[in-house]
């Protein structure tokens, strides 16, 4: 495999990542629009779990949040 290849390789999983941490970001406000705070929380979970950098640390802030919440 060529330098080229593996940075493509590279880019297309980042994208791939960054794609599924949207995807339940999307769900987890969708359930907390819908009232259903602890399913929220399962989504930022698992955002959480695959994000990184300033996202992560959005989610975090969101997570805390919730967690104070009743």
């Amino acid at each position: 495999m060529s330098v080229a290849e593996a940075r493509r390789l590279h880019e297309r999983e980042q994208t791939r990542q960054t794609d599924e941490v949207l995807g339940y970001l999307q769900r987890a406000r969708g359930a907390e629009a819908a009232g259903k705070p602890k399913v929220a929380k399962i989504y930022y979970q698992m955002a959480h779990r695959r994000a990184s950098g300033d996202l992560r640390g959005q989610i975090q802030a969101r997570l805390s949040t919730l967690g104070s919440g009743p």
